[in-house]
């Protein structure tokens, strides 16, 4: 049973005020795929995905942060203030079920991660499911992957700079999936070291298709919040978007950007707390307050005192 936190008319006024979408009459009554596809794709566009607010807190309260409450859930997709994927998820989840989609939560393992730490969606259209998460990177919105493909491994996508799929594997003991990317000459970020298969696939999430009630990733999602061992992400400076369909990151001191041709583009490292404050402010700054910036880039090299070196991942 999706969870319903936005009425019809304020997921209906979040559309087409912000995401910029006009919805024709055909639209506007029944849930679709194209109808989907067309949120989904908007969402990544338009809502941005930060760590900065969750950074914005005082020095003697960084190891003591909280998930935040389902107010500032609804205030932060709203205003578009940018979360992680706990706000990302939950919001794009409230706003599908305020316009009728048949929405599901699920729990997933980040990254190899040993405990359920990533929150994600599915879409039911027709009995079919559809694969919808918010907060995924790399990203997982630009072509909806369904979930009921036959074999081992869904048909490969191309989204973004990356070609993403779903393969089905075991997670603890049960019948399960894996969200994959795979690199390309173009696509891999110095630094970051990753397992690959053979074949060059990245693991992202796992999870097991159990539907979860808001209640039930209560848990799992604030130990993923307060602690940097199993969510690192929770320490780091991480903002994106994909306007026009293209990749804007800022991932820790680096800006990542995307070509027309699909082709991964990386700009210089900042080299100070100001340098970093000013390339989020050029390119977050209409989501993201310069002061918010400065208090969370502040305590970002408190929690990790080599943020501006060379070689930091």
């Amino acid at each position: 049973m999706p969870s319903r936190y936005l009425t019809n008319q304020e997921a209906l006024t979040f559309v087409t005020e912000k995401l910029h979408l006009r919805l024709s009459n055909f639209e506007r009554p029944a849930p679709s795929l194209p109808l989907l596809q067309k949120i989904c794709t908007a969402f990544a566009a338009e809502v941005p995905y930060a760590s900065i607010r969750h950074l914005d807190v005082p020095v003697d309260r960084l190891n003591r942060r909280q998930l935040p409450t389902l107010e500032q859930v609804k205030d932060t997709g709203m205003n578009l203030k940018g979360g992680m994927c706990y706000e990302m998820n939950v919001f794009l989840h409230w706003l599908l079920a305020g316009l009728d989609f048949q929405v599901e939560f699920l729990l997933g393992k980040a990254y190899g991660s040993r405990v359920n730490c990533h929150l994600l969606n599915y879409v039911d259209i027709d009995g079919r499911r559809y694969l919808v998460d918010g907060g995924s990177y790399p990203m997982i919105l630009e072509r909806l992957i369904c979930l009921d493909f036959e074999g081992e491994v869904s048909p490969v996508t191309l989204q973004s700079i990356w070609e993403v799929r779903v393969r089905r594997t075991v997670v603890d003991g049960e019948a399960g999936y894996v969200e994959q990317f795979r690199w390309t000459e173009n696509a891999a970020i110095a630094n970051w070291k990753i397992p690959t298969d053979p074949d060059g696939w990245a693991d992202i999430n796992e999870f097991i298709l159990v539907p979860r009630t808001l209640e039930e990733v209560y848990e799992p999602m604030k130990r993923s919040y307060t602690d940097a061992t199993i969510s690192p992400i929770v320490n780091r400076v991480f903002c994106y978007r994909y306007p026009e369909g293209r990749l804007l990151q800022i991932r820790n001191t680096v800006l990542h950007t995307e070509a027309a041709e699909r082709v991964h583009l990386i700009g210089k490292r900042a080299q100070s707390q100001q340098s970093l404050v000013r390339l989020i402010v050029e390119h977050f700054g209409q989501y993201l307050p310069e002061d918010v910036v400065a208090r969370a880039v502040s305590n970002f090299e408190v929690l990790c005192p080599h943020a501006f070196s060379s070689t930091f991942d």
